[in-house]
């Protein structure tokens, strides 16, 4: 069993982005992504460190290789650094042209990932989110008629 906590809501939504502006935004993104520095804790020059544990790397890895299987595309990222045999690392990894009904977009992936989504409408992403009600939530529903 593989426990972790996070502090975020969940499904947490990635990137939403229109469709026209979402390749210009992944591929804006991907290069930032490939700087940093992944390494081990006390190497001064590490920007990001492993995961928690053997099976979280192993569940963020498994949501990157189904969120491609679903038809997502990954632009940078996805595996293990190249340099780091050893160790929970995970490449920070760019995924795009996610499906809101995928399972990358559903559920919560606590690692290194950020997904872009191109919405078919803003309504539709801001109120599928499980944080989103539009029951209750005013918010919600302003940000969404914008883009009606």
């Amino acid at each position: 069993m593989c426990t972790a906590v996070s502090l975020r809501p969940p499904a947490a939504p990635g990137i939403i982005v229109s469709r026209h502006r979402h390749d210009e935004l992944v591929e804006a993104l991907a290069p930032t992504f490939l700087q940093f520095r992944v390494g081990g804790p006390f190497d001064k020059a590490t920007q990001m460190g492993p995961l928690a544990m053997s099976c979280q790397r192993d569940q963020v890895l498994g949501y990157i290789e189904k969120g491609t299987a679903e038809g997502a595309t990954p632009a940078t990222g996805g595996g293990r650094p190249a340099h780091l045999e050893k160790g929970w690392f995970v490449e920070p990894t760019v995924v795009g042209n996610v499906d809101n009904s995928s399972t990358i977009a559903q559920e919560e992936v606590l690692g290194p990932v950020l997904h872009g989504r191109g919405p078919d409408g803003l309504r539709h992403r801001v109120t599928r989110q499980p944080w989103a009600s539009t029951d209750t939530g005013c918010h919600s529903r302003h940000v969404a008629s914008r883009d009606s």
